[in-house]
């Protein structure tokens, strides 16, 4: 007798990758099974290949012959359009004392350009400026990031007495000058009454004392302080004094 087999049934699976940001780096990818070797791709972009790549967003589709004459078929293969979203940091606006170096380091990406240009993937930065940068995937996908850097290490100084009077002058006590404090570490503002209970504490350098205690303005009259940072990267520095409200 003559035994007589029939193949399995010729089968097609796909897999699609979407092209991501703008670019035409989309893929569709197939697996056949069952039917009679050799199989013939038949694309509908005249492709002939087993699995396509760089594609563009789109609608396509797929005849698969194997060697028997047998088809099978997908329709319907869309690549969409996405896009992904780059984090990049440079970190957080700070300063620096003249003489020191920040190096930026956005992370590891294919492509980088700076406010200047430069293609570098860090940037040295030694002068006060806003720097930025914008980085590019191997998607093909961008993120930009930047950072405000001052430097500035100015003699940090307090007042010997401030006017809380609500006229936007002159109505905090707390280090300046202003344009030091991203400099300031490790900070912490203690304000005494006459007791030597505390009226007020801060580390935070650009967070002062407006005059008042447990909500209530307070009136003319002598508090004594301490305050203790570093600034850059010196050893630290105590101060200590009287502040005097004047109303």
């Amino acid at each position: 007798p003559v035994i007589l087999t029939e193949p399995e049934v010729l089968k097609l699976e796909t897999s699609i990758s979407d092209a991501k940001c703008g670019s035409d780096n989309g893929s569709i990818s197939t697996i056949v099974t069952g039917g009679t070797i050799q199989y013939n791709y038949s694309w509908s972009n005249t492709a002939i290949t087993s699995s396509l790549s760089n594609l563009a967003p789109g609608m396509y589709s797929l005849l698969v012959t194997d060697a028997n004459g047998c088809t099978a078929s997908a329709n319907n293969l869309e690549v969409k359009a996405v896009v992904t979203p780059v984090n990049v940091s440079l970190g957080k606006d700070t300063s620096m004392c003249p003489g020191e170096k920040l190096v930026l380091n956005p992370g590891n990406f294919v492509s980088y350009k700076w406010q200047d240009n430069s293609t570098a993937s860090t940037y040295t930065v030694t002068t006060t400026g806003v720097y930025q940068v914008t980085v590019t995937d191997n998607s093909g996908c961008t993120g930009s990031a930047g950072i405000k850097v001052t430097v500035d290490c100015s003699e940090i100084f307090f007042p010997s007495a401030f006017t809380p009077n609500g006229d936007s002058y002159n109505d905090e006590f707390g280090p300046l000058p202003a344009s030091a404090l991203s400099s300031i570490r490790d900070y912490k503002l203690t304000v005494y009454g006459r007791w030597g209970e505390v009226i007020f504490t801060s580390t935070d350098p650009f967070k002062k004392w407006n005059g008042t205690y447990k909500g209530k303005i307070l009136p003319t009259q002598v508090f004594a302080w301490t305050a203790i940072y570093t600034q850059s990267n010196f050893q630290p520095v105590f101060q200590k004094g009287t502040i005097s409200i004047i109303r």
